[in-house]
């Protein structure tokens, strides 16, 4: 694996070595007690703050640590009756070598499938696994490897953990989950932690909303990058909202403030009549309750010529539906224009908000690097809080007569893969 460059603007990257990779994966009680096995375990120890990020800059003035390291991983190589905990310990002492380009990423990944295989039902080494992978900034798959030990253990997890989890989430861009996971949902203070530069600086980058203020389209709207499938999203944290978008759809975005609310617009021509396409324009605004308190739902659709009414839950949300017709409009092969209001109204919760965040996958970000040859520069961003009143989201889908069936089917499968809340 080649060692990625990323260079961040706005994170203090050394704080990542105060909580990567802890010991306390390691049960010590099942590790030799002999005293030249204790005073090596010492040495690394002592060694382990300095080593657990790349230090490159500082290399020759940690000879002794590096040393110490290189001897201890020889130890644990050499015993022969070993356990789970001792291999642990080796793949930690790896992790720290391959920083100093000691160890290589192939002999990691080739002791992490050895121990995969051997001990499938343990948990600690997708910790330890998860941590390396993310000082080779692979953030998605760092993830992927900390969850899997958060739901074999259960949630039953040391807060040093959390710590780990908390730092990768930070690092991907998902600040409001990271914040969310440091601080248990809330119910861990700052004096309860272990590292309180960590929290500083994710709560630092978590910023309060509020409808009475004035943000513009880059405060409200993030894009997150392309999936594998061509699809990527369109999240705002402030709003409680995630919407999966094409390459080929348009989408334009408003600002926001206490006289106009929020919305984006999105046209595609997915659809199409006897081979031609079709364009389907949806509109999506957010009615904040503490500007709008009104009835917005009844004042939005009071001027259309609404056909049908009926309610559905699709997804989480329950919709109230209003189907229009205006035969005056598209008469051609549409044959007149038929079009859909969905309205839903959301209470946050105490986590909303959250669930709308995309991770950045660093991966295609250094891909980029690899062709151009230069360094790619990121900034993780701050993260605003769902905003605490109700909002009421109105899809308003713009459509006709002769596709009304497919439209419907289009808007209700698109809905379920929407994140609103």
């Amino acid at each position: 694996m080649k060692k990625k460059s990323v260079i961040f603007l706005n994170l203090l990257i050394l704080l990542i070595g105060k909580v990567m990779a802890c010991p306390a994966a390691v049960d010590f009680n099942n590790l030799p007690s002999d005293k030249e096995f204790e005073q090596q375990f010492l040495d690394f120890g002592n060694a382990y703050s300095k080593l657990r990020v790349p230090d490159h800059l500082h290399k020759d003035s940690l000879s002794f640590e590096i040393q110490s390291a290189e001897t201890f991983y020889n130890t644990l190589k050499s015993i022969k009756k070993t356990n789970y905990d001792v291999e642990l310990l080796q793949l930690l002492v790896m992790r720290c070598l391959y920083n100093y380009d000691k160890v290589s990423s192939s002999e990691i990944e080739s002791f992490y499938k050895k121990l995969e295989k051997k001990y499938p039902r343990k948990a600690e080494h997708h910790w330890i696994y998860g941590n390396y992978l993310s000082t080779t900034f692979d953030n998605i798959k760092s993830l992927e490897q900390l969850e899997i030990y958060l739901d074999m253990k259960e949630g039953n997890v040391p807060s040093f953990f959390l710590d780990d989890y908390a730092s990768t989430l930070n690092l991907s861009g998902k600040t409001l989950s990271a914040y969310d996971v440091i601080t248990c949902s809330g119910t861990r203070t700052a004096d309860m932690m272990n590292n309180p530069e960590l929290y500083s600086l994710i709560k630092n980058n978590v910023l309060t909303s509020d409808s009475s203020e004035q943000y513009g389209k880059n405060q409200i709207w993030r894009v997150s990058q392309k999936e594998d499938d061509g699809i990527y999203y369109i999240y705002s944290t402030m709003l409680g909202l995630s919407f999966p978008c094409k390459d080929t759809w348009k989408v334009n975005f408003s600002e926001f403030d206490e006289t106009k609310p929020a919305f984006f617009l999105l046209q595609h021509n997915d659809l199409s009549i006897e081979k031609n396409p079709i364009g389907i324009a949806c509109v999506v605004s957010a009615y904040p309750n503490k500007i709008f308190s009104y009835d917005i739902e009844k004042q939005f659709v009071k001027k259309l010529p609404v056909i049908k009414h009926e309610t559905k839950k699709i997804g989480r949300n329950d919709f109230s539906i209003y189907t229009y017709e205006d035969l005056s409009r598209y008469q051609d092969i549409r044959k007149g224009a038929k079009g859909y209001v969905y309205c839903t109204t959301v209470t946050p919760e105490s986590r909303s908000g959250i669930n709308c965040e995309h991770s950045i996958n660093f991966n295609k970000i250094t891909e980029a690097e690899d062709k151009e040859g230069q360094p790619q520069y990121y900034s993780i961003k701050p993260a605003y809080t769902r905003l605490v009143e109700p909002i009421t989201y109105i899809f308003f889908v713009d459509s006709c007569n002769a596709i009304a069936d497919e439209t419907v089917e289009w808007i209700e499968n698109y809905l379920k893969k929407c994140v609103i809340e």
